[in-house]
């Protein structure tokens, strides 16, 4: 429980992926790694998805 507080206390959000690694034992370290590596791929995949040209198929220009 207390790793969870820590994490919880330096994240402010967890998600289910980290309770279950928290509930198996898994080090500490290595649950926030994992974190910030996931949470980096989902804001690169938003920032892509931003970046992309609309198409206009359709529509009267």
């Amino acid at each position: 429980m207390d790793k969870m507080v820590r994490l919880l206390i330096e994240k402010e959000t967890i998600y289910s992926e980290e309770v279950d690694a928290l509930m198996a034992g898994k080090p500490l370290e290595e649950i926030e790694k994992e974190l910030e590596e996931r949470l980096y791929q989902r804001a690169k995949q938003a920032s892509e998805a931003i970046s992309r040209p609309v198409r206009s198929e359709g529509l009267n220009s």
